[in-house]
């Protein structure tokens, strides 16, 4: 995996020529005209623009400079052939595309919605993706200024309640709970730096699941990266990815993951592809499954497609887990392997209507152990050798509501079902099937 991440960096920058940050002083127009530009935007002056620039000199402003103008529309500038020309030069600017979709909306709502859905497909900022989910579904009836401070901080909350069939911890599955009403939380933290050739960001996420029956199951994650993405070209992304994640399960510490990843991104009209090496460590803080800490190495290879009103998500991965071996589970003797590898697909399906988006996701894993186990059956006495296989399913309906500006009422069904060839004779019962239903609602806020 640390040679594909080699490739992945050698590929974008050998045959992808760098975006090069071009001054405007290099151009002939100076970079304290097209700063106060900015600055009377982002103070909602925008009819104070036209006068700092003749109308010759457009052509030599920045791509979002030019968005900008445009967007304020002095007299005499056509917004469009602005618009046209910017994006031209920067055909996957977030600022650029989200500018053009409110202009056009400002005067046309139906018409600015195929511009929305570019916003939706391409933008990186996450932020700008909700603000074009909810002109496309309708709930904006006023224009906002944007402010374009180059740092910028985006912040979402999810409070529910869900009942769950079987809240059990795949990795104990000799723990068998019983059905329980739950408490969701979660919530996601962006701040996020703007520079000529691409971001440096800071992410933080959590979920915290609280079961009113069964508070011996409680489940808590913590996740972090820092992420930097560089601009290869006009449409392309090269991403370095340090992260790492906490999981406690029953008010204790229980697992912590930490690694690198380094991601290829190539945006097209109507798709978007990636491809992503991780290599990470984890480690179990629970003495029953200690000797699965392992050395993992992932692929990714993700195609997004995005025909009109949909978006279409697909993820393939290949994992290997590198483990040492162990000689007990749960009170079993015997000899246990640990590495494997896993092999699955990731699906999501969203379809946008007026007020509301239907959605659909599910994933299949293959879980196949690098070698057998061997132990003595708890229920037969016998020797038993085998080589553990899983295969877990999961699908989710989902809808979101969106019920006014930056709130929305989310529903979801979800049912995940492991089938294992270890069962009620072996060394433990891997076999599972969980049921979840729930509603939450969810708010988010951002500094643009």
């Amino acid at each position: 995996m640390q040679v594909f991440a080699v490739f992945v960096f050698l590929f974008f920058f050998a045959n992808l020529p760098l975006a090069q940050a071009k001054t405007a002083e290099e151009k002939g127009v100076s970079n304290e005209v097209q700063a106060r530009i900015i600055e009377l935007f982002s103070k909602n002056q925008c009819s104070e623009v036209g006068t700092l620039i003749a109308h010759q000199e457009l052509k030599t402003l920045r791509p979002n400079v030019k968005a900008i103008v445009a967007y304020c529309e002095p007299a005499g500038v056509n917004a469009e052939d602005l618009f046209a020309l910017a994006e031209k030069e920067n055909p996957t600017g977030d600022l650029i595309m989200v500018l053009h979709a409110k202009s056009v909306w400002k005067k046309n709502p139906d018409a600015a919605r195929p511009l929305w859905e570019k916003v939706l497909e391409y933008a990186r900022n996450v932020y700008f993706k909700d603000m074009a989910q909810e002109h496309l579904d309708g709930v904006v009836t006023e224009d906002r200024p944007i402010s374009l401070s180059p740092l910028t901080l985006y912040g979402s909350l999810m409070m529910g309640v869900s009942s769950e069939s079987n809240p059990i911890e795949v990795e104990l599955p000799f723990l068998k709970p019983t059905s329980s009403a739950a408490l969701n939380l979660s919530g996601k933290l962006n701040a996020q730096y703007w520079f000529p050739l691409g971001s440096a960001s800071f992410n933080y996420a959590f979920n915290y699941n609280h079961y009113f029956d069964q508070s011996a199951f409680d489940t808590s994650l913590h996740y972090g990266d820092l992420p930097i993405a560089l601009h290869a070209g006009q449409n392309e992304d090269i991403v370095f990815r340090p992260f790492m994640e906490a999981k406690t399960f029953s008010g204790q510490l229980f697992e912590v993951k930490g690694g690198v990843g380094v991601s290829g991104v190539i945006y097209r009209p109507n798709y978007k592809q990636s491809v992503q090496g991780l290599v990470y460590a984890d480690g179990f803080y629970f003495p029953v499954v200690g000797a699965e800490d392992a050395n993992h190495y992932r692929f990714e290879y993700s195609w997004d497609f995005f025909p009109q009103l949909w978006t279409i998500n697909t993820q393939f991965f290949v994992e290997h887990a590198a483990a040492t071996d162990s000689d007990a589970f749960n009170g079993v003797s015997g000899q246990f392997n640990n590495s494997h590898t896993d092999v699955g697909i990731n699906v999501s399906l969203q379809r946008t209507f007026n007020y509301f988006t239907l959605g659909l996701v599910g994933h299949v894993v293959s879980r196949n152990d690098s070698a057998a186990s061997t132990y003595t059956s708890p229920t037969l006495g016998t020797v038993i050798s085998k080589t553990r296989e899983d295969l877990e399913l999961s699908t989710q309906p989902n809808i979101t509501i969106h019920l006014v500006r930056s709130v929305n009422l989310f529903l979801w069904y979800e049912v995940r079902r492991i089938r294992s060839n270890l069962g009620p004779d072996d060394y433990v019962d891997r076999n599972m099937t969980d049921r979840t239903f729930g509603l939450a609602l969810k708010t988010y806020l951002s500094s643009y």
